[in-house]
């Protein structure tokens, strides 16, 4: 493998411009959920793991982040690169990151169900 490629991978000083273009898109196409609820990629859906979109931001290394909020009132920040985005829109959109309750298939915790 070319060193260069390798130093691209793993330089903490510089992300490469490719990477920082592809992560500027996933924060332009994705900001517009906050106030939607996000659960990380790999847990079911169920509402431990479901949490309330707060803010969008560019971190300091130039990912594309979403801050989140718990029940508890906890804070973290996630990267959206490693979410499901939950909503309740319509139309349905055609898109792997979005998750929509009212998808036939949708069978998951509904975070926008009123008692």
């Amino acid at each position: 493998m070319d060193d260069s490629i390798l130093e691209d991978m793993f330089c903490e000083d510089e992300m490469p411009a490719r990477r920082q273009a592809e992560e500027l898109e996933l924060f332009e196409r994705y900001k517009k959920y906050v106030g939607k609820y996000a659960k990380r990629f790999y847990t079911p859906f169920e509402e431990e793991n479901i949490h309330l979109i707060i803010d969008s931001r560019i971190n300091e290394y130039g990912l594309a982040m979403f801050k989140i909020r718990t029940k508890d009132e906890d804070e973290w920040e996630w990267d959206i690169d490693d979410c499901v985005i939950i909503t309740s829109d319509l139309p349905i959109v055609e898109d792997e990151r979005v998750a929509n309750v009212h998808d036939k298939e949708y069978n998951g915790y509904n975070p926008f169900k009123t008692s």
